[in-house]
């Protein structure tokens, strides 16, 4: 696997199990977007035979649902996220490597959720941090290509119980430490020059 880099800035001064969960709800989110791509990686490359596309996607989606609940089971070793450096001054960093796409989603919907906050003018906050969130799933590349493929095949009444699962909530579990000052926009998404 090729390693990608993410820094996120933090604030300092936390206690360590604040700074601990903030670690464990961003290795979650990271392991639902890269169950999601990797359980649906085929489809993305297969065939133009629609009969098989179509299998292959619904047998996909029969292991995706047999793991909702333990997205992580389907992350291989080699692409878990690793806690690359943790700088805990205040202000502080932490630097994660892992595969690019999630890395990417993570840095991205950090970022916009730390925009919002910065000049919330909505009535409704939980309606508009939903629609916040399903319209960034829906122009990020990663998951707005495979949802365009799997819709071609199963119907949003089955897939959305795993969106949901794999990716909404561990997103919005991220807002609240974006929030909370936990987690800050930084800088971008950088390739390491080895494998890992």
């Amino acid at each position: 696997m090729r390693s990608h880099l993410v820094r996120f800035d933090t604030i300092g001064n936390v206690t360590v199990g604040s700074f601990s969960q903030a670690l464990q709800v961003v290795d979650r989110a990271y392991d639902g977007l890269v169950a999601f791509e990797n359980t649906f990686e085929v489809s993305h490359r297969s065939s133009n035979d629609v009969r098989s596309t179509r299998s292959d996607v619904r047998r996909q989606l029969r292991l995706a649902h047999q793991y909702s609940a333990t997205p992580w089971v389907l992350v291989p070793r080699h692409d878990e996220l690793l806690l690359q450096t943790c700088v805990l001054r205040s202000p502080g960093f932490l630097e994660v490597f892992g595969k690019l796409n999630p890395l990417e989603v993570l840095r991205q919907y950090v970022r916009d959720r730390h925009e919002r906050q910065k000049d919330r003018s909505y009535r409704n906050k939980a309606e508009a941090d939903r629609l916040q969130l399903e319209n960034m799933l829906l122009e990020n590349q990663l998951v707005s290509e495979r949802l365009n493929l799997i819709r071609e095949y199963v119907p949003d009444a089955q897939l959305s119980p795993l969106l949901e699962a794999w990716i909404a909530r561990p997103l919005e579990a991220v807002g609240t430490q974006v929030d909370a000052g936990l987690m800050l926009p930084a800088g971008t998404v950088e390739s390491d020059a080895a494998d890992a």
